[in-house]
């Protein structure tokens, strides 16, 4: 027949697990009634405290478990979390490390302590425990998203989106990884565009290639033909203005250049090329005083 203080052990895991945390702390409170010298007790109870952000509750909870059993590593990975939250970095820090001392085959210890790690700077650091965890356990989303979330801290926006595209792969739902996914996305292509600004010149288009014209209002004519020219540059070729628009000439020559300025440059677009596509059957082209308008070229025969 069970103990009556091993019912309420696994009363309040019970709890625990479910998030119903006042029943949990009531269940552990009557172990540690019946069993004072219980350190997991202690421990499961700090937990309860924590998630209640009851920290320093926690703190001591923790301690006492530690009290009873120094080689409890559990315990002193716990109160280093609590550390953490409260931003007692480097006491956290130091819990950390005892706890891997103890235990150094446990991912989370690692991801725990990268984490004190980022928060204090110490990037490098914070990637090698991160890089550990998932060594230890590689189905550990939020190692990888932790380390993720330090990459981008270091500009290195690909390794980032890396472990993020990982995170998600191993769970779905992991909202924070979306989310700096996300962020990260438009920032990295923000970087590439200011390292490899996009940029016009004036040259010959080849005609019987893919190529856009661009035309000024309700005119046949028109005004430019513009290509790719390599990655980021376009080769734009002006044409004689017609004789139709001899009257609107310099306001068609300048809405024209502007438009070239604005969609394969200003925008910043990682593909300019990619929207410049895309942009001849938007609205915006349709009422705008300049239209685009995109001609395959031929196929080879």
């Amino acid at each position: 027949m069970l103990k009556q203080a091993t019912i309420y052990f696994k009363l309040g895991g019970h709890y625990l697990d479910r998030g119903d945390l006042d029943p949990a702390i009531n269940a552990f409170t009557r172990v540690i009634e019946l069993e004072p010298d219980n350190a997991r007790a202690y421990d499961r109870r700090g937990i309860a405290y924590g998630r209640k952000y009851y920290y320093d509750e926690a703190i001591r909870d923790f301690d006492q478990a530690i009290r009873i059993d120094p080689t409890y590593a559990g315990a002193y990975n716990n109160r280093g979390l609590s550390y953490y939250k409260l931003s007692r970095f480097a006491e956290a820090l130091a819990d950390y490390d005892r706890a891997i001392e103890l235990s150094s085959d446990i991912g989370v210890f690692y991801a725990n302590r990268g984490l004190a790690h980022h928060h204090r700077g110490e990037f490098d650091r914070a990637i090698a425990d991160y890089s550990r965890a998932i060594e230890l356990d590689p189905v550990a989303a939020e190692a990888y998203a932790y380390r993720g979330e330090t990459y981008a801290q270091m500009g290195k926006y690909r390794e980032a989106l890396a472990d993020f595209d990982r995170a998600l792969d191993l769970d779905p739902g992991n909202i924070d990884a979306f989310a700096s996914r996300t962020v990260i996305m438009g920032l990295s292509n923000q970087e590439e565009t200011m390292k490899n600004p996009p940029e016009w010149h004036e040259g010959s288009v080849d005609a019987e290639k893919e190529h856009i014209r661009l035309f000024w209002k309700e005119n046949t004519s028109p005004l430019a033909l513009v290509a790719p020219a390599g990655k980021g540059s376009f080769v734009v070729q002006f044409l004689p203005v017609p004789q139709s628009l001899a009257g609107e000439k310099d306001a068609a020559v300048r809405g024209v250049r502007k438009e070239l300025d604005f969609y394969l440059v200003g925008k910043g677009e990682k593909d300019p090329w990619a929207y410049a596509r895309y942009h001849c059957g938007t609205a915006a082209n349709l009422y705008s005083d300049v239209h685009w308008g995109r001609f395959p070229g031929k196929k080879a025969a």
